[in-house]
């Protein structure tokens, strides 16, 4: 189920940290193991949870004790990120700091409460459902976060064997005969729904366009809503594609998202008809495009 999902930098960096210390095992991620290998001071409260860090360098956490034992632990996780990773006081800065420093910290507690060097020595249940409540469990932490982290490595996975395939039809001898995408004389995008979402909405475009229009036109609109042609799995897998980047997507205003073709064709050559698009990097341009 995810043989194919690669870890991030930060994961590796937490995974680093944990078995420096000692934390090997889901039981060890508690807040008395953690604060002893980081040196934080932990001052229960009835009021918001905040993360200080003195001049001389002693951090501490505020730690909200109204709420249930294991949000405890996922706010006292989140303070921790903003103690490594970030600096300044959010009082006084601007709204899309702030929103960028919170979501920051809310992937690192996807990582640090469910690091994958341990979840990959886990087999997990082939039903979601039974996989959902398997990670919950293990790793004693709410649904809603056990779902988020589900989804992010269903979702990496899937895109890590799209990685591979593309990978080895690249490297396949030249006698070897691969399905085409049928010659067309005009723009045409499929979509791929991915079972394994549990949103409604493509989880991959495909962009397949003519040399004409990758030599005439600078940019294309990115229609949100369709038409669409929709593939399944394995005609996915035959499309010989590059990717699409975020910094190939720009966010003009609410219903004008563009696809920069001449950066696309001054990386790739006008060779490269075929593009694939993460809708998850598209959603991140315009949550950017909407804070700025």
């Amino acid at each position: 189920m995810i043989s194919h999902y690669e870890a991030t930098y930060l994961e590796h960096s937490i995974e680093n940290m944990y078995l420096k210390n000692g934390i090997t095992e889901p039981q060890h991620i508690t807040i008395e193991k953690i604060t002893a290998a980081l040196n934080i001071w932990i001052y229960p409260s009835s009021q918001k949870s905040k993360a200080y860090e003195s001049a001389a360098g002693l951090r501490s956490v505020l730690l909200d004790n109204r709420l249930p034992l294991k949000e405890q632990r996922i706010e006292f996780l989140h303070e921790v990120s903003h103690l490594l990773r970030h600096s300044g006081n959010q009082m006084i800065m601007p709204k899309a700091f702030v929103e960028l420093q919170e979501a920051d910290a809310d992937q690192f507690v996807l990582y640090a409460s469910m690091p994958f060097f341990m979840l990959s020595r886990f087999k997990l249940p082939a039903l979601y459902n039974d996989a959902l409540l398997y990670l919950s469990d293990i790793f004693e932490v709410p649904i809603y976060l056990a779902r988020k982290r589900l989804n992010q490595i269903m979702r990496r996975n899937y895109e890590g064997q799209i990685r591979t395939n593309i990978e080895q039809q690249t490297n396949t001898a030249k006698g070897v005969m691969s399905k085409k995408i049928p010659q067309i004389c005009e723009p045409t995008i499929y979509a791929y729904y991915d079972p394994s979402f549990t949103y409604e909405g493509p989880s991959q475009l495909v962009f397949h366009l003519d040399e004409i229009t990758l030599t005439q036109k600078r940019e294309l609109p990115i229609p949100l809503d369709g038409p669409f042609k929709q593939i399944e799995i394995d005609e996915l897998l035959h499309f010989e594609g590059v990717e699409i980047l975020q910094h190939d997507i720009v966010y003009f205003e609410p219903g004008n998202i563009k696809l920069m073709l001449g950066r696309i064709v001054r990386r790739y050559g006008t060779g490269a008809k075929t593009l694939l698009l993460q809708m998850k990097d598209l959603e991140e341009v315009i949550n950017r495009g909407r804070i700025y």
